[in-house]
């Protein structure tokens, strides 16, 4: 999502922006069920009055192009899209699950990444020493002694106060220089159950995690070009492993939040402000220069690499790896926010994202993954299943970011060559779908849809009474830009993705955030 400037300030490192949404209507249709899986694997099966050569499922369409509007639910479609079909005889449908990092992978990575360097315990990296309290704590004095007489002085001297009271605790705990030697790490995977409560990163660990497994280490050299791997088990945010070099954007190699960048909206709208990255040919967002002033270049020199010679990098570090079956679905050079001790700035590098390929078709990349939050009983219960996607970072150093997300496992082919709706069925469905399910009752907003691509491929859905289970099932994908006007439209939000997810066995819609 995007924003205009002024209504807003942004949280770096990472914090994820609220997003602004009308209540969807839910309309009394059959296309908005909650799906039964066994019936849609038998319409699957059921190949007698339906496509199955996907040659044949669009045959009169390359392009789709539609106008609709609703002044009423305030919504304006206009569709110029490409119909994109893989050049494949059939598609299936296959059982996948999410499976956890193993040891073997995480101990490839290092050994491409590390080799014969002593590693350290990641959580090093969280000990602070009485000369970096000392010099924190005389930057807040400061500020507090130079805060302005306002309406606001008393909050702000009594915040600056307590943040102050908090480090002089902390100084009195707290070493002189860091013992190194004392975080030597074997690179293994640690259940949390077993980990060092005392530890202060294991503790903030273990409130994200207690039920998983985790492992973080690092070489000693300084911040510049510090390497570092990361791997998490973790039942509620996923699992995932990532191994960095030195400051690479605001990310920390420790969150766990698991979530891959939307790279599309990016090419499409400009700045991501979520992420804080653009392309590197566009002038730095006007949003970041409004919360920060000056966006210094803090690159220490350029990255001169072709887009290919990135691309190449990649695509032999995943064979080095045996991480197979995944092609490249977006990347450019981008500049990605960072956060020094001196401020706020950019680096520029190449970002490629690569998503699983199935019987060479691709899994299409949708950034709203699976999310479940509520009360369950006594317990309230908040688990995400991210999109599977693989993320590099590359310049002239070479590979300095590497993510996996979300892993999947392909299980069984539960059909293998499945009955299609034709695109005629789709779009029917897709024209008497649209409006409706991006209706607000907000009285003052308006939307605007423009859809550009109309994409046959893979979505990841959901198996009943199973969170971490589901099927991989074709799919018609409408995708493009929603643009989002609220009161005297001063104030706007953008997006770009699936706008609309139709099953194409059965021509149910898929909501993307309940995973069916």
């Amino acid at each position: 999502m995007r924003r205009k400037a002024n209504k807003y300030v942004f949280i770096l490192a990472g914090a994820l922006a609220g997003v602004l949404s009308g209540c969807q209507k839910s309309p009394e249709t059959s296309v908005v069920k909650h799906k039964d899986m066994d019936n849609m694997i038998e319409e699957a099966q059921n190949t007698e009055n339906a496509v199955v050569n996907v040659n044949e499922v669009a045959e009169k369409y390359d392009t789709y192009q539609l106008d609709l509007s609703d002044e009423n639910l305030k919504v304006s479609v206009h569709v110029d899209a490409k119909v994109d079909i893989p050049k494949v005889d059939s598609l299936s449908v296959t059982r996948v699950a999410q499976t956890p990092i193993k040891q073997e992978t995480i101990d490839k990575l290092i050994e491409l990444t590390m080799a014969g360097e002593k590693m350290y315990d990641g959580s090093v990296l969280s000990v602070r020493t009485k000369g970096e309290i000392e010099r924190e704590i005389a930057q807040i004095t400061e500020r507090k002694n130079n805060i302005a007489h306002d309406e606001n002085y008393d909050v702000y001297v009594s915040s600056c106060q307590m943040s102050i009271d908090m480090l002089e605790e902390e100084y009195i705990n707290s070493p002189n220089e860091i013992a190194w030697e004392d975080y030597i790490s074997d690179g293994k995977l640690t259940d949390m159950a077993n980990v060092d409560l005392t530890n202060e990163f294991y503790k903030w660990a273990y409130d994200l995690n207690e039920n998983g497994s985790l492992c973080y280490v690092v070489d000693s050299a300084d911040e510049a070009n510090r390497k570092s791997v990361y791997a998490q088990n973790n039942p509620q945010y996923g699992n995932c492993i990532r191994y960095r070099k030195g400051n690479v954007g605001e990310r920390i190699i420790s969150s766990p939040i698991t979530g891959s960048t939307n790279l599309q909206l990016i090419d499409h709208i400009g700045g991501d402000s979520d992420y804080m990255m653009w392309k590197s040919t566009d002038n730095i967002p006007a949003d970041l220069v409004y919360a920060y002033g000056e966006i210094k270049d803090m690159n220490t020199k350029p990255t001169t690499i072709t887009r290919d010679e990135a691309i190449k990098q990649a695509e032999d570090f995943l064979k080095l790896l045996e991480i197979n079956d995944f092609t490249l679905n977006s990347g450019d050079l981008y500049n990605e926010c960072c956060l020094d001790l001196e401020g706020v700035g950019y680096k520029t590098y190449y970002i490629l994202q690569y998503t699983r390929k199935k019987d060479g078709v691709p899994v299409t990349f949708d950034n709203s993954g699976k999310h479940e939050e509520g009360w369950v009983g006594d317990n309230y219960v908040k688990k995400s299943w991210n999109i599977e996607s693989i993320e590099f970072r590359i310049n002239d150093e070479g590979i300095i970011g590497f993510s996996y997300n979300a892993p999947l496992e392909m299980r069984e082919t539960v059909v293998e060559k499945t009955a299609l709706k034709s695109f005629d069925d789709v779009k029917s469905t897709f024209e008497q779908m649209i409006l409706v399910s991006n209706a607000t009752s907000e009285e003052s907003i308006r939307k605007e849809i423009e859809i550009d691509r109309v994409v046959l491929g893979y979505c990841r859905v959901s198996e009943a009474d199973s969170y971490d289970t589901g099927l991989l099932i074709p799919v018609w994908d409408f995708i493009g830009k929603t643009s989002t006007y609220y009161v005297d439209e001063s104030f706007a939000t953008y997006n770009y993705g699936s706008i609309l997810t139709i099953n194409a066995i059965d021509g149910t819609i898929v909501d993307r955030s309940l995973g069916y």
